[in-house]
């Protein structure tokens, strides 16, 4: 189990990092709009596209945005274990 208190099976979810990313976004109560408002720099049309996997690297610098923004690690939206 993670921070985020979502199970998830690697195996399974192809598009682990966007699961997750939903998962934390919708702990908050955010909406795409208001998590890429808070971000600065990154687009709701971003943020749909890393959810659904349509985007295969994000880059550093707006992965970084999004988990500051979170409250979460780096480590958390990708699914590693510290």
């Amino acid at each position: 189990m993670s921070i985020l208190n979502v199970q998830i099976d690697r195996k399974k979810t192809p598009h682990g990092i966007g699961t997750r990313l939903i998962a934390a976004r919708k702990a908050r109560g955010w909406t795409r709009a208001e998590l890429a408002r808070r971000a600065q720099g990154i687009t709701a049309e971003a943020i749909r596209q890393i959810e659904t996997g349509e985007i295969y690297d994000p880059g550093i610098r707006n992965m970084s945005r999004i988990t500051q923004v979170l409250g979460i690690s780096l480590n958390d939206l990708l699914g590693r274990e510290n």
